[in-house]
């Protein structure tokens, strides 16, 4: 009896709870519902917020990194400008400085040249000089060989004539012919035609004849004998 009794109380207890759950199962599903709502509500905001503070955030360091990169970049075409600038100016330098020596080289071909050219004229001068002289001296001796068989046929002639004519022959010569002719004969013979010869161009005649070192002594003139 007692557990019959038991039994029906267990029964009755399910059955009470079964209910229960069955009354609060709508005010959960409501609750359930509204927590979902709220949530499905208040998600999207808070979502965006974040989102947005997270984008802002990205936006800034995107922002940062852009403005330090343009400053680089900046600084890259500064840098690149000068050394653009120094080459352009070394270039330029560098083209200055082949120019001149190219001038200088023109310069120094043509001295070269000149100077080559007045060696050469030295040059030929000297030949030239040199062949002058040559001629000359041949000339010269030539000249004096004439000249000597002149004097040497003058002074055979002078040695036969008498000496009062030899004397008159060579008054009317010129003085330095005179004494080579002179200095050509012997002494006893130059003496005789000094000796009857006008005392200044027989004083004349000897002081030329001296210069040859074979000056004799004038003798005194001869009275003639009537």
């Amino acid at each position: 009896m007692r557990a019959f009794a038991f039994r029906v109380f267990c029964f009755c207890t399910l059955v009470s709870f079964q209910l229960s759950d069955v009354n609060l199962r709508p005010v959960y599903a409501q609750e359930a519902a509204d927590k979902t709502k709220s949530t499905a509500t208040t998600t999207p905001d808070k979502a965006a917020q974040v989102l947005d503070g997270k984008t802002g955030e990205k936006r800034m360091q995107l922002r940062g990194t852009s403005t330090s990169g343009s400053r680089n970049l900046s600084k890259q075409q500064k840098l690149l400008q000068l050394q653009r600038s120094e080459m352009d100016q070394a270039q330029r330098d560098l083209q200055f400085a082949e120019e001149r020596l190219s001038k200088k080289i023109s310069e120094f071909k043509k001295l070269k040249e000149e100077l080559t050219s007045i060696r050469d004229e030295i040059k030929a001068m000297k030949e030239k000089e040199k062949a002058e002289k040559k001629i000359r001296k041949e000339l010269e001796l030539g000249r004096g060989m004439a000249r000597g068989k002149k004097l040497d046929h003058l002074k055979r002639i002078c040695e036969k004539m008498p000496p009062e004519s030899a004397a008159r022959y060579l008054e009317a010569l010129d003085l330095d012919v005179a004494s080579a002719i002179l200095a050509r004969m012997s002494v006893r013979k130059a003496a005789a035609i000094l000796a009857v010869m006008d005392k200044k161009t027989a004083v004349s005649l000897s002081k030329r004849y001296m210069n040859h070192d074979m000056a004799p002594a004038p003798e005194p003139k001869r009275k003639s004998r009537r």
